[in-house]
């Protein structure tokens, strides 16, 4: 979401509707943007789509879009241009973060696993996908991912440093945490009456289609297939969610809106290039491309 003004704090009246701004340290981080190094820097995918306006306007259409080709692509009448980008940035998560962040969401009883039957310790379930129809792989359960989201991510030195990081390198944006519960339709009293979040698709009174969480924490095992997918895009939420009745149905990065962007944090100590991984995507000018974290 855009900020308004010189960088400074944000006024909660001033926030945007759902918004929900990262804890940071403010202007006290002695880390500086000029740490980081832009390694990576790819848009893909283009297409048009249906542009669309709505009343709120958080002031996002003032961002101008680059790019190295000189060729102007011209959108048809009610139409845009749309993008997927893929970033990557070297100098901003240090080793002692890193650390961090693996021991805030591993326990001792994760060290027991013998890195391909999955991590041994109860926060994790093999229950994530990436997409309709594939095979699940391990990931924290979500009572681990809302206690991260609720109490870690408010409070540890780690997180809040990452995150005034984040807001230190795009200082005229307010950074903020994705409203989870708000993209989908409340359920109504009857839906909801007796059945958990949690409960499997053949146990409870209604499926859930899906689940999406501020955070995910993946446990990549020998044999997982994971593929590029679209994390979040506002044109696929619940037309009743309170996403949709605030900002309207539009598509990524549509001006003036709310932008969903994925922050992908690479724990690992070093990644050797044999190992590949989802993150070498194709890209028809120069064959494949590897995002090295």
């Amino acid at each position: 979401m855009a900020r308004e003004g010189d960088g400074g704090g944000v006024a909660p009246a001033a926030l945007p509707p759902l918004c929900r701004p990262l804890a940071t340290r403010g202007d006290k981080t002695t880390w500086s943007p000029s740490s980081a190094k832009c390694v990576l820097n790819v848009a893909l995918d283009a297409r048009f789509v249906e542009a669309r306006r709505s009343d709120v306007d958080v002031a996002s259409s003032r961002r101008t879009p680059s790019s190295s080709s000189s060729s102007v692509v011209v959108a048809p009448a009610g139409c845009r241009v749309s993008t997927s980008h893929v970033v990557a940035l070297d100098g901003v998560i240090d080793d002692a973060m890193r650390d961090a962040f693996l021991r805030r969401i591993t326990s001792d009883a994760d060290a027991d696993g013998d890195g391909e039957g999955g991590p041994a310790g109860p926060r994790w379930e093999r229950r994530t996908a990436d997409r309709n129809g594939a095979s699940p792989t391990w990931g924290l359960t979500r009572d681990a991912l809302r206690d991260i989201e609720l109490e870690h991510s408010r409070n540890d030195d780690a997180f809040v440093e990452f995150h005034s990081r984040l807001q230190a390198m795009y200082p005229e944006w307010i950074v903020a945490h994705m409203p989870a519960d708000a993209l989908e339709r409340a359920p109504t009293a009857e839906e909801d009456d007796g059945v958990d979040d949690d409960d499997d698709d053949d146990g409870g009174a209604r499926e859930r289609r899906y689940r999406c969480d501020a955070f995910v924490a993946n446990a990549a095992t020998r044999g997982d297939d994971f593929a590029w997918h679209l994390d979040a895009d506002p044109s696929s939420f619940d037309p009743e969610s309170a996403w949709v009745e605030a900002y309207g149905d539009y598509v990524n990065g549509e001006p003036g809106k709310p932008l969903f962007v994925s922050a992908l944090v690479y724990l690992n100590a070093e990644w050797k290039p044999e190992v590949r991984s989802i993150h070498w995507f194709p890209y028809d000018r120069v064959g494949v491309v590897n995002a090295v974290p």
